[in-house]
């Protein structure tokens, strides 16, 4: 690559087709690029279940994930249903980064491959109580001020 060439990659999707990765794209600083022809291909529905460890179903999960793209490729923010149901519209087989938020259960976080016809079930843990008490910069405890929680939970 010469000096002052840029490589750029991107991602490009279509409603009803699954993201695309595009590049690597070298051109010169200011330079236009030609005329690019992107072949889309159609996505498949992947179903991911997010339960608790014993398997009853967990919802208003909120699951954050992007293919692992060179460059950014986020999904929109998906939120458990009733039965713990989450639908992935036009997926691809591609490694999928995937963090999931759950009130009462331990944050999780996961790279799967979904492939169509075959669901996938992600078990959560429930976050355990902690007891946060808040210090000064002595290192003493100020009183009356602490606090227990079971609403959130950290990464195992």
């Amino acid at each position: 690559m010469k000096t002052g060439a840029r490589l750029r990659t991107h991602s490009a999707q279509g409603d009803g087709f699954a993201p695309t990765l595009i590049g690597p794209l070298i051109g010169d600083l200011g330079a236009k690029l030609e005329e690019i022809d992107i072949v889309l291909n159609h996505g498949f529905t992947a179903k991911l279940t997010i339960t608790d460890d014993t398997g009853i179903p967990i919802t208003n999960a909120l699951v954050r994930g992007k293919y692992d793209f060179k460059c950014w490729s986020p999904l929109p923010v998906l939120r458990s249903e009733s039965l713990g149901d989450i639908v992935v519209s036009d997926a691809l087989t591609r490694s999928l980064e995937l963090t999931v938020r759950a009130r009462a259960y331990q944050h999780g976080r996961q790279t799967l491959k979904l492939a169509a016809n075959q669901p996938e079930t992600w078990k959560l843990r429930r976050a355990e109580p902690a007891r946060i008490t808040l210090k000064s910069k002595t290192g003493r405890g100020t009183p009356g001020r602490s606090e227990s929680t079971r609403q959130g939970g950290l990464l195992p």
